[in-house]
């Protein structure tokens, strides 16, 4: 009777040993097909995000004929595709509307800085060909998966970069003087002034350059226009007046010194001189001009005449004097008296 309980003890733990196992293999199975499950639907979130950016995509290249990208991407963390250039731009997010993804909320924080270092769950584009990558990736057995399409589906397409119109302008009406059209790389700032002309010619006159429309551009997947201002400039500090100095001449006047009965130095009667008008440190219509001490002639009397009482009409032109408006300065020379005969 005691052999037979043995026995039938033994049966019993010999089940409950491979009850357990059978739990445990049951258990690692569970849990295995839970992260398998889990890995599998993010997969498959991020391959429809692709399908949906695929198609967003080709609808916008066939309207603009450019990609709807930001900053260039290099932190690369796949195995590129055969028809890849392997310049790969952040996909702009802000060009694309009335659809929803799973991934690729960086987007919303990048500010142009450190991006590689800072994010990843972004989505990015090959420059040639056109294919979708998640920078991130999906990890799935030990796999890391970062696109859906296999490269022969890839349509192999040239891209159209955006280009950057400059308009040189007449600042007064407006009018085009010349038009030059370059070709940019999206996600790159460009400054006006680097495509500012020192002087161009317009309709029989010079003109310089003023200013732009803005001074720097940072081009997207849109063409985009910079107006750059020339104004007027015929008339320059030195000894020619009629050549251009590279001010605008609406931040100029012109003073004229003149004698009567007497020259300059040269033998002139007149000279002019350009004064440009300052304000804050910086050429200003509403400026102050002076002259130098230097560009105030000498003047020498004629024969018959002195320079000591002569008189300046309207007032004498000094340094100190200040200046605002083209003005015309005269010295009249006094007569010289001939002496009285002795005894009257």
């Amino acid at each position: 009777m005691r052999l037979k309980m043995k026995k039938s003890l033994g049966v019993t733990m010999i089940s409950l040993v491979i009850g357990i196992v059978i739990l445990i293999i049951i258990s690692g199975m569970l849990i295995y097909n839970s992260k398998s499950g889990i890995q599998v639907r993010s997969y498959k979130w991020m391959q429809n995000d692709i399908e949906v950016l695929e198609n967003e995509i080709d609808a916008f290249y066939i309207k603009y004929g450019a990609l709807p990208i930001s900053h260039k991407y290099t932190n690369i963390k796949f195995e590129p595709q055969p028809n890849d250039i392997q310049e790969y731009y952040i996909i702009d997010l802000a060009a694309l509307d009335g659809f929803t993804l799973n991934y690729g909320k960086d987007y919303e924080k990048l500010n142009g800085e450190n991006l590689e270092e800072n994010y990843d769950d972004i989505y990015i584009i090959d420059k040639q060909s056109h294919h979708i990558y998640y920078a991130r990736g999906i990890e799935m057995d030990g796999v890391w998966y970062h696109t859906n399409t296999a490269d022969n589906e890839v349509t192999y397409k040239q891209i159209s970069q955006p280009q950057l119109t400059i308009l040189h302008c007449e600042e007064e009406t407006n009018e085009t003087i010349q038009t030059e059209h370059i070709e940019v790389e999206s996600g790159k700032k460009y400054t006006a002034s680097t495509y500012a002309k020192t002087s161009l010619a317009y309709n029989g006159k010079n003109y310089t350059y003023l200013s732009a429309s803005e001074d720097e551009i940072l081009m997207d997947w849109k063409d985009q226009t910079i107006t750059l201002y020339y104004s007027k400039d015929e008339i320059g500090k030195g000894s020619n007046i009629n050549m251009p100095d590279g001010i605008p001449d609406k931040y100029q006047v012109i003073v004229e010194i003149a004698v009567e009965h007497g020259s300059f130095t040269g033998g002139e009667k007149t000279v002019a001189i350009v004064v440009t008008l300052m304000s804050n440190g910086v050429p200003s219509e509403n400026g102050i001009g002076h002259l130098a001490d230097r560009e105030i002639p000498d003047i020498t009397a004629d024969a018959g005449y002195t320079t000591q009482g002569g008189t300046w009409s309207p007032y004498e032109p000094t340094p100190s004097l200040p200046i605002h408006e083209n003005i015309k300065f005269t010295y009249t020379c006094a007569l010289i008296t001939p002496p009285s005969p002795p005894g009257i």
